[in-house]
């Protein structure tokens, strides 16, 4: 375990102690003997040419559930559209591979903030009746062609606007963790999860704790310190595993246990772990599925939902190739498949 130091120009960790069923996580280059899973395609035939990215969802609790996705590109009258944060609204129902996944969803056009925010959606959970979504908020460099992160936030939706409606002060800075990449809520809490560059290939992640009717409070959430403790100071955190960044954390239906789930860095599958609680401690990586990716891609962005008492895992696909996705848009296309836990998994 790493303990987080925060200073004002930056971020340091130290090793530390703490409590964990982990043994040292496999190398982010070693090669996983997984399966490719069977995967469709989400939304295909909604006038949807390629979704790309992270593909995160939350039931609205009227019998349909809400997907945010990273990007997609909209075939419709009025000619091709390049949406960043689409949504939308599909029934909350088990995907059907074979018929391409969602093919009756409803696309609504920005629903995270306004259309003219430099935002990106984090994880998306249910307090009570209500959806929030955690968001990472941007703003453009001079001279750099990539915005910077300068918070994470989080927003409630509004079921009559149909748009998350953001609460007034950010959580976090920018140079934190990145709470909110993976977030659940148990027993009456929720978890966020947050992670930091850590060793080549890899990442230290953390997780902070609020009351859930709390969730837009900064000064409501307490950092896993070690030894089963939460500490009100961000300084005093240790890390609670090595991942890949974001980490997405469900429930495992039918199981007092929880799992997270990744994609390392330039990795080509998903790897899971499993938790005794929302906080761990957390078992060892295991690969649980290979990711399906053309040739010279990678897989990312993996999240985990929970979808009819069954575990599904999304992740998006990658290139250092300009064009690739433009080129091969479905080879491109944000992936959906079941997930099965690890039978050696505690």
């Amino acid at each position: 375990m790493k303990r987080l130091f925060g200073v004002a120009l930056g971020v340091a960790a130290c090793t530390g102690c703490g409590v964990r069923l982990d043994e040292p996580a496999p190398a982010p280059e070693r090669e996983p003997e997984a399966p490719i899973a069977a995967a469709c395609r989400p939304f295909q035939g909604t006038g949807v040419v390629r979704l790309g990215g992270r593909l995160d969802s939350v039931a609205l609790g009227d019998g349909t559930r809400l997907f945010i996705a990273g990007s997609a590109r909209i075939q419709d009258g009025s000619g091709a559209r390049e949406l960043q944060n689409a949504g939308f609204i599909a029934p909350d129902v088990a995907p059907d591979p074979s018929s391409g996944c969602f093919g009756d969803a409803t696309l609504l056009d920005h629903p995270v903030l306004a259309s003219d925010a430099l935002v990106s959606a984090f994880a998306a959970v249910r307090i009570g009746e209500q959806p929030v979504v955690y968001f990472a908020r941007y703003e453009p460099v001079a001279g750099d062609p990539f915005p910077q992160r300068v918070g994470i936030g989080v927003a409630r939706w509004d079921s009559q606007a149909l748009r998350f409606v953001p609460s007034q002060n950010l959580l976090w800075t920018g140079d934190r963790p990145s709470f909110g990449g993976g977030a659940v809520v148990d027993g009456g809490e929720v978890f966020a999860y947050g992670c930091l560059p850590g060793e080549f290939l890899s990442h230290d992640c953390y997780v902070a704790r609020a009351p859930a009717e709390s969730v837009d409070d900064e000064a409501a959430y307490g950092y896993y310190s070690g030894g089963g403790q939460f500490d009100e100071s961000l300084e005093n955190a240790f890390s609670i595993f090595e991942a890949g960044d974001p980490t997405s954390v469900a429930h495992v239906p039918g199981k007092d246990r929880f799992l997270a789930a990744y994609v390392p860095p330039l990795g080509s599958a998903v790897w899971v772990r499993s938790g005794l609680g929302a906080a761990g401690p957390f078992s060892g990586a295991r690969a649980a599925l290979g990711c399906e990716l053309p040739e010279d891609a990678f897989g990312g962005d993996a999240v985990v939902h929970e979808i009819a008492g069954e575990l599904y895992v999304t992740y998006g696909i990658g290139s250092f190739t300009p064009g690739a996705g433009d080129a091969d848009p479905l080879g491109y296309w944000t992936r959906l498949t079941r997930l099965k836990v690890p039978a050696e998994l505690p």
